[in-house]
């Protein structure tokens, strides 16, 4: 069967050598980010408030006129999927979707707390990062990602667990330095843990950086991981809910 123009992906060469937009949505705060030419050469984020339905078109226009370039002229868009925010993550993946579709350009779907972890990690690109995010009446979101040399591995996969169980299952792990950061709110309910068990947290990193979520998308682009290319593969692309909503969890209770 004859493949849809907008079915063929474009020349992996071309995809690699074009710049990448990034679009964090995943938390409180928003941001956009673009790789291109070996480095991040555009970040803006915005720590006001869930504010992403009106800033976020105003902060990838603002990307592509840094580098005076259209939106056709993209190689990928990466994406956070969450865990976080359900409003924030369609937000977030809807334009990304939107701008793949219309420039026939792949998605890079990005862990939040892959770039989260990445991020604490800093220039050293090593370190074993705990990830927090509120989950409210279900308790935490969660992971324990290992980072080597740039390369995450989960020893705590993405998931939503009680605040004890979370601390339970760091310590299972016999971790000889852990590095804990996301949500104030976590961090302030686990802080005796954390200083008992020889933790480190990292409070000034509550908000995910667009540029984590650019350098993450690029070294997926570059690996092949999560990347969805053909319009049938973007079309499925999904937030990381990793629980039911509070309205559904409440009609369970009624």
């Amino acid at each position: 069967m004859e493949q849809r123009s907008e079915d063929v992906p474009r020349d992996e060469n071309a995809v690699l050598n074009r710049p990448l937009l990034a679009i964090e949505t995943s938390g409180n705060s928003l941001g956009v980010a673009m790789y291109f030419r070996g480095g991040v050469v555009f970040d803006e984020n915005v720590t006001e408030g869930m504010i992403h339905g009106r800033a976020l078109a105003p902060l990838m226009k603002a990307a592509l006129a840094s580098q005076n370039i259209r939106a056709a002229d993209l190689g990928a868009v990466a994406v956070s999927l969450g865990p976080g925010s359900w409003t924030g993550l369609r937000i977030g993946i809807s334009a990304a979707k939107a701008f793949a579709w219309a420039s026939k350009i792949p998605v890079v779907c990005v862990s939040s707390f892959e770039a989260l972890a990445m991020e604490a990690c800093g220039s050293a690109k090593n370190g074993t990062i705990m990830t927090l995010r509120d989950a409210r009446s279900e308790g935490f979101f969660a992971a324990i990602i290992d980072v080597t040399d740039g390369a995450p591995k989960r020893l705590l996969e993405e998931c939503v667990l009680k605040p004890a169980d979370v601390i339970d299952a760091a310590k299972r792990l016999s971790l000889v330095s852990l590095k804990v950061c996301g949500d104030e709110k976590c961090l302030t309910q686990i802080s005796a843990e954390i200083v008992a068990n020889g933790w480190t947290a990292l409070p000034e990193l509550q908000h995910i950086p667009a540029r984590a979520v650019a350098l993450c998308g690029w070294r997926r682009l570059q690996t092949g991981e999560g990347v969805s290319r053909t319009a049938a593969e973007i079309h499925k692309v999904g937030p990381l809910y990793l629980r039911a909503s509070d309205p559904e969890l409440k009609l369970k209770k009624v």
